[in-house]
């Protein structure tokens, strides 16, 4: 049997895994909620169908030209590079209500458990602009 697509193939065997590890460990050491034993037990069965499944399209060529297909397509590439924008957006806005919140809490309460969080975010804000200004030099010239 040949493997046409070695990511997904070792894809699939990390999922296997991983399902495999948390089935065995809910089954060996049973959790007393019987709720999340459950939902445990859920979720190591749907892994493990994904893992198999990433498995059986690793040796499938057919299978592993669609997803070729796919992955190259326009449409898709464009869907991906909306959504990490907007993902981004909503990170530094993000950023800016924790800083916002952090400045008015230690205003209101002077409280110095306020200045971590400050400068957490501080540093986030600072390391988003840094790495925006090498992006956007760095495709100012190759554009």
């Amino acid at each position: 049997m040949k493997i046409y697509n070695k990511k997904g193939f070792w894809f699939g065997v990390f999922w296997t895994a991983i399902s495999s590890y948390n089935l065995i460990s809910s089954l060996i050491h049973p959790d007393s909620n019987s709720l999340k034993q459950s939902i445990n037990l859920f979720f190591a069965f749907a892994t493990s169908l994904y893992g198999v499944g990433l498995i059986l399209r690793a040796f499938s060529k057919s299978a592993t030209r669609e997803d070729y297909i796919e992955a190259q397509d326009e449409r898709n590439q464009m869907i991906a590079l909306k959504t990490k924008a907007m993902m981004m957006n909503l990170i530094l806005g993000a950023i800016v209500l924790f800083m916002a919140v952090s400045i008015v809490g230690y205003i209101k309460t002077s409280d110095t458990l306020w200045i971590p969080l400050l400068l957490q975010s501080s540093f986030l804000f600072t390391v988003y602009w840094i790495i925006s200004i090498f992006v956007t030099s760095y495709y100012k010239k190759h554009e």
